[in-house]
């Protein structure tokens, strides 16, 4: 009930589809919707892209990327997304194929030393369009990366059913 009260610019609502398929992410979109009451998302993405050949799917015919895409034009979903915690090089080249509004990614105190998305990913997106969400952001690692301003960051609470959440700053 208090989401259909909310000020749209008080609560910025999301969901992700681990699904790989174009039925199957505008069903977790419509879920997401009926779970939480409300008639539209700010962002639904596609969770979990791990290697090139995720990405392949994600974007091709009859992957989940369509099915969000006409839940878009169907006035459901505001923005789409992508998040990744295996493979900057495959987040990478999400960006460059200008397919998605958001990029989630984590970055720690733990990312310079092992598949940095710091210099892999987020460089990237500097040179596009592309609004970064960060998870397990300086959790206890104290400075954050060059360019990245702690203002910027958002603080991301999961539901408990894993589907939608919220961000404040």
């Amino acid at each position: 009930r208090a989401l259909k009260q909310r000020p749209d610019a008080e609560v910025f609502l999301a969901t992700k589809t681990h699904t790989r398929t174009a039925d199957d992410a505008r069903r977790d979109v419509e879920e997401s919707l009926k779970r939480l009451g409300v008639e539209k998302l700010d962002l639904a993405q596609v969770h979990a892209v791990s290697t090139a050949e995720d990405l392949e799917r994600v974007l091709g015919t009859g992957g989940p990327l369509e099915g969000l895409t006409k839940a878009r034009e169907d006035g459901l979903v505001r923005f789409i997304g992508a998040t990744g915690h295996a493979d900057p090089a495959s987040l990478a080249k999400s960006v460059r194929t200008d397919a998605f509004d958001t990029l989630m990614v984590p970055l720690n105190c733990v990312d310079p030393h092992h598949l940095s998305f710091e210099t892999g990913t987020l460089p990237v997106r500097h040179r596009d369009r592309l609004g970064p969400l960060l998870v397990d952001a300086f959790p206890v690692c104290g400075d954050t990366p060059a360019g990245v301003r702690r203002p910027a960051v958002a603080r991301v609470s999961v539901s408990q059913h894993g589907g939608a959440w919220t961000t404040t700053t």
